[in-house]
């Protein structure tokens, strides 16, 4: 395995360790991803296939990094493989700001169902909303639900149903201002 300078760099290799046995190569793999990363690799052998790879790494250093790869074979006229050219790209950065994301969202979702307080969002050009489960379980509603203005109205308490209309389409639709109305719903 021959890897370029940004290679070495990704890999944590000095420029002059850029020719790497396959065994040595093998070793940087995360143990936690080296199965993964084995079957896939032997399966396009297997059939000359290219293939991608998400998996981690651990430099000399100690440091886990993030790699996504692409593995391209090279053939002869004959079909007869002659080589590999592979692609790696550090992923490092946007993986740890997806894993934050979803402890974000993790977080978020925690907030609501303690606090009681659901979330939607509605697009206004076509009329139909999306919920979080939390405010699906105050509504008493389940993902079949008609997600649209009527359907919304629909749960709206009889005595707050006119009103709620009329502030909806008035001053959130027609002024474009945030929501920011009580109102009692039927369950």
């Amino acid at each position: 395995v021959r890897f370029s300078d940004e290679g070495c760099r990704i890999y944590g290799f000095l420029p002059e360790e850029s020719q790497q046995s396959l065994e040595a190569w093998m070793a940087t793999v995360h143990p936690e991803d080296l199965a993964y990363v084995k079957k896939e690799t032997e399966k396009a052998n297997a059939t000359l296939s290219d293939t991608s790879l998400n998996h981690r790494i651990i430099c000399k250093d100690r440091t886990v990094k993030y790699i996504y790869a692409v593995i391209k074979f090279v053939l002869n006229h004959k079909g007869i493989p002659i080589g590999i050219h592979g692609i790696v790209h550090d992923v490092t950065e946007r993986k740890k700001q997806e894993e934050k994301l979803i402890e974000n969202e993790f977080f978020l979702r925690e907030s609501q169902r303690i606090g009681e307080i659901g979330s939607y969002r509605l697009n206004i050009t076509t009329g139909f909303w999306q919920s979080s489960d939390v405010l699906d379980s105050i509504f008493g509603i389940d993902a079949t639900y008609q997600r649209d203005i009527p359907g919304w109205l629909n749960l709206i308490h009889p005595d707050d149903k006119q009103r709620m209309y009329e502030y909806l389409t008035t001053e959130v639709i027609g002024k474009q201002k945030p929501f920011d109305n009580i109102c009692k719903i039927v369950s």
